[in-house]
């Protein structure tokens, strides 16, 4: 390790660029020696914001033909088909009477047959309600609080004008109190997300948990495979 690369890695840590997965191989140069050396010389590296609008991109590994570099490409993929799967949510147990809710979802689907289509039926239905109820309670949570924030800052500088109404103060109070319960929430969505189970509650690092959760995304998508030397897309993530 040289200065120079020490220098060019602390500068990819401090500007936090993100080096996505390389498909279709290990590594991008190789020295062509009867016991060759081969290195990952070439990537392509980007921003979070970048990442946030040209979402599903990958970089893929081509064909050598000449040169001691493997030329890779950087190439999208059609984030609209994918379909992403029911994921059970840890701010979801932070809400009073949780559990008696999922027993009324399960109660409300009345099927007969046998004991295994039941079972699958009534999960398929409880997964529906579960991400309806979702997204009436939690919404868009990013969204949220910064509404909340936007109208609190509303409310004070109101106040140095002329006092507040009565209906005024409750409300603002009320904004108040949900403000740390929708940050929680936030928090415990992103840490699910990223799996830093280190973190402690309120350590809160939106741009540090987006990064995380996308690359471990990432890593574990599988787009294709190859069954008998052909090739079958996949669709789900």
């Amino acid at each position: 390790m040289t200065s120079a690369m020490s220098d060019f890695s602390d500068f990819i840590d401090s500007c936090n660029l993100i080096d996505l997965p390389l498909e279709g191989g290990r590594f991008t140069w190789s020295s062509h020696e009867e016991m060759p050396v081969l290195s990952r010389i070439d990537r392509f590296l980007f921003t979070c914001d970048w990442e946030e609008h040209f979402q599903g991109m990958h970089q893929v590994l081509l064909s050598k033909i000449t040169l001691d570099h493997f030329p890779i490409m950087l190439q999208g993929r059609d984030v609209a088909s994918v379909k992403r799967p029911f994921k059970f949510e840890n701010m979801w147990l932070e809400v009073d009477g949780f559990c008696e809710l999922v027993s009324s979802f399960w109660g409300e689907l009345r099927v007969s047959g046998f004991s295994s289509f039941v079972l699958a039926k009534k999960l398929l239905f409880l997964k529906r309600r579960l991400k309806e109820w979702n997204k009436e309670v939690f919404g868009h949570l990013e969204s949220k609080l910064a509404e909340f924030v936007v109208k609190i800052k509303a409310f004070d500088e109101k106040e140095q004008q002329l006092a507040l109404s009565l209906g005024d103060r409750l409300v603002r109070l009320q904004m108040k109190r949900e403000l740390p319960n929708v940050r929680s929430q936030i928090d415990l969505f992103w840490r699910q997300r990223a799996k830093q189970h280190w973190m402690e509650d309120g350590d809160r690092n939106t741009k540090f948990f987006h990064r995380v959760a996308s690359m471990r995304r990432r890593f574990n998508a599988i787009d294709k495979i190859v069954v008998e030397g052909s090739y079958i897309v996949m669709f789900l993530l």
